[in-house]
């Protein structure tokens, strides 16, 4: 993903942390307790916002696995559900093969300061707190992906407000 790709100019586009309540969601960067990342592009609509994650590796001096993903409002209940993808080919490629790079699809959550679990809130809204990935590590850190390249850490499936993008 482009824009966690340039890690050394991602952390100079973060807003200090006294401005993270006017931060708006499409904005946001989160941190897991491990050291994971969680950053919206700004590449949001109202109804869709695309996502880098990048995870620490069990080895320190190989780089952090970056992943693609997007969250979109469900058809059915409209809720926000993510869908995290690797290793997928570039172009247009066929549904099954979709399925095969999907290692994590799941209605993902929002909380505010007291920990009250909510929708993740829409572009333009305020960031939530904190991002809750409901089984995250179970479905990204036991993967098939991971099978040769030992894959990264031991996921976390809440990731707090670290920063806003410019």
């Amino acid at each position: 993903m482009k824009f966690l790709a340039g890690m050394a100019g991602f952390w100079m586009a973060i807003v200090p942390s006294a401005s993270f309540a006017a931060c708006p969601q499409q904005l946001a960067v989160y941190k897991a307790a491990n050291g994971n990342l969680l950053e919206f592009s700004g590449n949001s609509s109202a109804d869709f916002h695309q996502i880098g994650l990048l995870l620490q590796t069990h080895d320190e001096q190989e780089p952090p696995i970056i992943l693609d993903a997007f969250v979109e409002k469900t058809h059915g209940l409209g809720q926000a559900e993510m869908t995290v993808r690797y290793g997928c080919p570039d172009g247009d490629i066929p549904l099954d093969d979709l399925d095969g790079c999907t290692i994590y699809q799941s209605v993902v959550y929002g909380a505010d300061s007291n920990g009250l679990i909510s929708e993740l809130p829409a572009t333009g809204k305020p960031a939530a707190e904190s991002i809750v990935l409901p089984n995250f590590t179970a479905d990204v850190w036991m993967h098939a992906a991971w099978k040769e390249t030992g894959g990264p850490k031991r996921p976390a499936e809440v990731f707090q407000l670290s920063g806003c993008m410019e």
